[in-house]
């Protein structure tokens, strides 16, 4: 299926955006009772889970956050609302057309440059969050300049900018880096080391880690059976630690598709290439949280330790 590509906006100043998104730490007194959406499209602002690439997103009433994008994640959403790329849209959060319900009222300046998806913290008590960049490695810059809406300056920026982050950080060996989450400080190379540290502390129960184990091999079999390559896409994870069973609550979705392509733009090798590197990560992501799992329920309550890395042929 192809898609009409259009490339983002380029800045005023001709030089790419690197506005800085930070994350609050959660309050530890927090009431049991959820955060309303409109507390935090109020009160609140911008969404509180907000993290590393995707600045701007905005929690809209009833469960809805606006995201500022390009086309080719539009393209994307759009084609799964109308039934498409349905191995995608069973790991991706629901999205909604400009024309539904949930939006009314809701401003109408920049929709032609957002996606209107869920929100996985609705309704929760006291959500965590953590996002997890995956891929060994960024895109080409030549592919950047072909597919990413990138004039030659921004996409070597970004190309020098990402590499040096997963040479630094586990993305360049292990294929996954945490880049955001509830709690989570730091540039993102800071946050890209101590990945391993992140993903141990996320929670204090072994049955998060089963549940999270099994939605990640749930996202790694979809992303296998579809015909896209997702760049730079990360997992976000979502668990409602008020709730009375945590493990029940945990949320899993693949997010920030917006240099997710097929094989009839980038090529069936290249699209090959990217898949498997995001197989690769995945793979060593599932490895980890399985072993910190298998400690947490063992209480061994040890150092965390690299999990075994997963490479193709």
């Amino acid at each position: 299926m192809a898609f009409e590509y259009a490339p983002t906006p380029k800045p005023e100043n001709g030089k790419p955006d690197r506005t800085r998104v930070t994350v609050r730490r959660q309050s530890q007194h927090v009431r049991p009772t959820p955060v309303s959406d409109e507390q935090r499209a109020g009160g609140l602002g911008t969404f509180e889970g907000q993290v590393a690439g995707h600045g701007g997103i905005e929690a809209l009433p009833g469960g809805v956050l606006r995201k500022p994008t390009n086309q080719v994640e539009r393209g994307l959403f759009a084609a799964m609302r109308t039934g498409g790329l349905s191995e995608l849209a069973s790991v991706t959060p629901k999205s909604y057309g400009e024309d539904a319900p949930q939006l009314i009222g809701s401003s109408q300046e920049g929709r032609e440059s957002s996606i209107f998806i869920e929100n996985l913290t609705h309704n929760m008590l006291r959500p965590k969050i953590l996002d997890v960049k995956i891929g060994h490695r960024a895109a080409s810059r030549r592919e950047l300049l072909k597919h990413g809406g990138l004039d030659p300056w921004g996409a070597w920026w970004k190309k020098m900018r990402l590499t040096l982050a997963d040479l630094a950080t586990t993305s360049g060996w292990l294929g996954y880096g945490v880049v955001g989450g509830t709690g989570v400080m730091g540039t993102r190379i800071e946050k890209g080391i101590r990945s391993g540290q992140h993903l141990e502390g996320f929670s204090g129960r072994w049955d998060v880690y089963k549940a999270l184990e099994h939605r990640l091999e749930e996202i790694r079999s979809a992303v296998r059976k579809s015909c896209m390559a997702p760049l730079g896409a990360s997992v976000l994870i979502a668990v409602d630690e008020g709730d009375s069973d945590p493990a029940s609550t945990v949320r899993v979705k693949l997010i920030d598709l917006a240099h997710t392509f097929g094989p009839e733009l980038l090529g069936e090798e290249a699209r090959d290439k990217y898949q498997r590197r995001f197989e690769e990560g995945v793979s060593n992501l599932i490895n980890a949280v399985g072993k910190i799992g298998r400690r947490k329920k063992s209480g061994r309550l040890q150092a965390w330790a690299a999990p075994d890395s997963v490479h193709s042929e």
